[in-house]
């Protein structure tokens, strides 16, 4: 089983002075999704077409997907 915790760790970390120490966990959690959303495409696919419906119904206009 993955470690969640380790694989965090081993993410480089920024300057603490400035934002980019949150960078790190942005990119840990987007791998972490990716990762997921390739073990269920289906499911992916059918929520990301379900957000683009409602970026469509807020802003007039869906994207190509």
């Amino acid at each position: 089983m993955f470690d969640l915790s380790t694989a965090l760790e081993a993410a480089p970390a920024g300057s603490r002075a400035t934002l980019a120490t949150q960078w790190r966990t942005l990119a840990f959690l987007e791998t972490l999704l990716v990762g997921i959303a390739t073990q269920r495409p289906k499911e992916t696919i059918g929520s990301l077409t379900k957000l683009n419906q409602i970026r469509a119904d807020v802003t007039g206009r869906a994207l190509e997907l």
